[in-house]
């Protein structure tokens, strides 16, 4: 059963848009663990501990990404490119 904290955690991530389904998952998945940590009177020098984790993990994970995606646009302009040149190439004769 899903708590009133834990729903308002989904609806206001999924607000946002801009997280894949996964991204959206960990970013759930972690904040209602952190509530439930403080709930229970976990310390919170370990709550901040794991935040920073999560965060290094998320933020690590958000750039291998944007590294990818980087790389792709760039082999993509590189077709063009060479296509763009071939085109020219056949107009010419």
């Amino acid at each position: 059963m899903k708590t009133a904290f834990r729903q308002h955690v989904e609806q206001t991530v999924a607000a946002r848009g801009i997280y894949s389904e996964r991204e959206k998952r960990q970013l759930i998945e972690h904040v209602t663990q952190m509530h439930d940590a403080l709930l229970a009177g976990e310390k919170t020098d370990t709550i901040m501990e794991n935040v920073e984790v999560f965060l290094d993990q998320f933020v690590n994970a958000f750039s291998t990404l944007e590294q990818k995606t980087d790389a792709r646009n760039k082999k993509v302009q590189r077709r063009e490119k060479k296509k763009s040149q071939l085109d020219i190439f056949k107009n010419e004769k």
